[in-house]
């Protein structure tokens, strides 16, 4: 589900609507709401603050309505039986390649249309990535992704490479919101929690 969040709504819609309605269906009463899934909720959070400094109120408005998702999935959970911490760190790392994948397409996409017309403005911002999700709402899809790759004890050569590909995404990408946070949670990580 989390993979459809850079496509059109009605793919993650469809995801959406099949995932809430297969824990209810198989929901137990030992059901427990995982500390992880605060996580999806503190982006959605992140990115509805987003709305009052955007320059389309309207736009951001409907792009949040898109990503409702991020906040009724970690919901779902609590109607489903605990999840190990094993198939949570799968399902991150495989939404991190798949945000990697999406970053390939964008860029590569984007180099190609630059040799056609060579214009630069094809590279940065909205330009860069389709208006639906938008270049906020990628940097943030993103960013979970990178710090995913960032935060790996062991990283290897692949790791290194997903982290260098999403950080020049999120930096073409622009939105200086983001960027700021990012940077401010790459200077706390290194100063508190990264292995010395």
């Amino acid at each position: 589900i989390l993979i459809t969040l850079p496509l059109k709504n009605i793919y993650t819609s469809i995801a959406t609507i099949l995932f809430v309605a297969t824990a209810f269906l198989l929901s137990k009463k030992n059901s427990h709401f995982q500390k992880p899934n605060y996580w999806p909720i503190a982006f959605f959070i992140l990115m509805s603050v987003s709305v009052f400094w955007s320059q389309d109120f309207n736009s951001s408005v409907l792009g949040i309505q898109k990503q409702l998702s991020m906040l009724f999935i970690p919901v779902a959970f609590f109607f489903i039986p605990k999840t190990s911490k094993e198939t949570i760190s799968n399902i991150i790392r495989i939404y991190s390649f798949g945000m990697v994948l999406f970053g390939l397409y964008y860029l590569i996409s984007a180099g190609f249309k630059y040799t056609q017309t060579h214009n630069v403005n094809l590279l940065f911002h909205d330009e860069l990535v389709p208006y639906d999700p938008g270049a906020i709402y990628m940097s943030v899809f993103a960013s979970f992704a990178f710090f995913h790759f960032l935060q790996l004890k062991s990283k290897t050569n692949l790791d290194h490479a997903c982290i260098l590909i999403l950080a020049l995404l999120i930096f073409l990408l622009s939105s200086k919101s983001v960027i700021t946070i990012d940077f401010i949670i790459i200077i706390c990580y290194y100063s508190f929690f990264a292995p010395i």
